[in-house]
């Protein structure tokens, strides 16, 4: 099958077979930019899309910055490892490092429903890798799994090896790919979870059975469900951790990229015990995390953790909310110790009429950065319904932190800010991105043209419902039609 490609503007896209390079000479080296221009790219997921009649197969989107072209990639084009098959969910994860070190991001995207042989949702990687002339069959790409003889462990039936991934470049400028396995069984320990680290000196498999690391292996942990990572640290979610007899309340792991005995180190683990707020039963706090350079430097960051199943108040309380979810936010220093940042994040528009209601799930998704030397977070709310007579239309909170707590917030949602009415079932905030001067909000299910699914871009100083400063869709801006749930992930 043809390399799918569009023009847009007076380039086309690198690699084509119509197309002069969109860029020449050394890669710059930048952060997702894939064909070296300088320039940061946008990738796109639609994991639930159909490929050549296999529903579910799923496709990835990049869309090159600066009007350079679009491509879409998937399991059936030629050069791509495998094949597209039903319900493998090709994209649902994304990540991006320079692998090979060539000074062109490399593009790392999840299948963790991927059969492999008899195994049922094993789980694969892949590695698309860039070039000064783009995302293409001349620079190729390499899948990994379970299965393979350089990876440790066995392919085995809903392992889910890349549900979330983790890549970039440590403080000694080694390259580093985190992948999350959170339905690997350990031992006779059902869906405890690990990770599998891959660094300088690193190849292996990380879990709560290891030595030196916080816990025990126990069933549902599901360690790795979540993973993020800067260039000295590494924050892996298990929101199914429980803590004492609170089943599901979920807890966060935190490693130095340095090596020990042939795996990363471990610093500390956190719960919600040590948090703004109190461990409960199906908190699920570790569904979401973030984690972002302090900007004093000295290995030093800031951790956000979303707990979308938090209940606000206390049953029996007139003001009870049930799922109405929330954020946490620390201050971890270098050697892990980690201090809350006052109370956590736990409503929408803050002050205002809309607090947080029931089913809200609040802190499913955050994205975090330090803009203008202040922490902000981008917290996708899934669940909300805040305009009258519609279900799950959901929105994105945006966070201002400080060292005392939330001092400010704004708020975006269809019908505000956002250019779409508010309709059941969108889930806007399905996804959210951190990016230079601005956040991604993925909003997969919602209907702009010939198939659901957009993503908004919007600047982190924009005003509460302020408009986003770009949309990509199906069937605009040169980005094909089709698809299912366009924007499911985004980066």
């Amino acid at each position: 099958m043809a390399l799918a490609v569009v023009a847009t503007g007076s380039a086309l896209l690198a690699g084509s077979a119509t197309g002069e390079p969109a860029s020449a000479g050394p890669c710059a080296g930048g952060d997702y930019d894939f064909n070296g221009d300088g320039v940061r790219d946008t990738v796109i997921a639609d994991p639930e899309a159909t490929v050549n009649g296999q529903p579910g197969a799923g496709q990835v989107t990049v869309v090159y910055g600066d009007g350079q072209g679009v491509v879409q990639l998937h399991q059936d084009l030629t050069w791509v490892p495998g094949m597209a098959e039903a319900g493998d969910a090709f994209g649902f994860s994304l990540a991006s490092y320079d692998r090979n070190q060539d000074g062109c991001a490399d593009l790392v995207i999840g299948a963790p429903f991927e059969g492999i042989a008899d195994a049922d949702e094993a789980g694969s990687v892949w590695t698309v890798f860039g070039s000064h002339e783009g995302i293409g069959p001349d620079t190729g790409a390499e899948s990994q799994n379970q299965s393979n003889a350089d990876v440790p462990g066995a392919a085995e039936p809903g392992d889910l090896y890349g549900y979330a991934l983790a890549a970039g470049e440590t403080a000694s400028h080694d390259p580093f790919l985190v992948v999350g396995v959170p339905g690997e069984d350990i031992g006779s320990v059902t869906d405890a979870g690990l990770i599998h680290y891959e660094g300088s000196g690193i190849n292996a498999n990380v879990h709560q059975d290891s030595a030196g690391v916080p816990g025990v292996a126990e069933p549902h942990d599901r360690l790795g469900a979540s993973l993020s990572a800067t260039a000295e640290r590494l924050a892996v979610g298990s929101p199914g951790e429980a803590i004492g007899d609170k089943e599901f309340a979920g807890g966060v792991q935190i490693f130095d990229h340095a090596p020990t005995s042939g795996a990363p180190t471990p610093l500390g683990f956190l719960n919600q015990s040590a948090g703004p707020a109190a461990a409960e039963a199906g908190d699920r706090f570790g569904t979401a995390v973030a984690l972002v350079p302090h900007p004093d430097g000295a290995g030093a960051s800031y951790l956000a953790v979303g707990a979308p199943g938090e209940d606000v108040g206390s049953v029996g309380d007139e003001n009870y909310i049930s799922d109405g979810g929330s954020v946490a936010v620390f201050d971890v220093a270098a050697d892990g110790t980690a201090v809350p940042m006052g109370p956590a994040v736990l409503q929408e528009r803050s002050p205002g009429p809309d607090r947080s209601d029931a089913g809200d799930f609040l802190g499913q998704t955050v994205a975090a950065t330090v803009h203008n030397g202040v922490l902000h977070l981008a917290i996708g709310v899934p669940g909300e319904e805040a305009v009258e007579d519609t279900t799950d239309h959901g929105g994105v909170l945006l966070a201002t932190v400080t060292g005392t707590g939330v001092s400010g917030t704004r708020w975006f949602a269809p019908g505000h800010g956002l250019p779409s009415t508010a309709g059941d079932r969108m889930y806007t905030g399905t996804a959210v991105a951190a990016a230079p001067g601005h956040f991604l909000v993925g909003a997969a299910y919602e209907s702009p043209g010939t198939a659901p699914g957009a993503v908004y871009t919007i600047p982190w100083d924009a005003p509460d419902g302020g408009a986003p400063s770009a949309r990509f869709a199906p069937g605009e801006g040169g980005i094909p039609a089709g698809g299912t749930a366009f924007g499911s992930a985004v980066r």
